[in-house]
């Protein structure tokens, strides 16, 4: 691991110089951050119908890996095979009790 400091000199003194071009790199999007994304869309759009492949288009995951998490967190209600209603899982749970 390089120093701050010595990334800093670097990029000051030595890279004009040389002329290379530096390109920073793009932080990869988590998977907690793609389960971050479908839950704040279920509740963007509570009570819409999606289909799997919207979920997966919506989230970058694999639609395998969607409909295990849609089935089991609760922000998701299946309909039909392949639809998907929005929910608010703490909003279900509220008026179930």
């Amino acid at each position: 691991m390089i120093r701050p400091e010595g990334v800093a000199w670097l990029s000051q003194y030595i890279i004009p110089k040389l002329g290379v071009v530096v390109i920073e790199e793009e932080k990869t999007e988590k998977r907690k951050d793609k389960y971050a994304r479908l839950e704040k869309f279920a509740l963007d759009n509570l009570y819409k119908e999606f289909t799997t492949q919207q979920l997966v288009d919506e989230s970058g995951l694999g639609a395998q890996t969607v409909t295990k998490w849609a089935k089991t967190t609760g922000y998701f209600r299946g309909i039909g095979k392949g639809k998907w209603e929005a929910r608010n899982p703490k909003d279900d749970r509220k008026y179930d009790s």
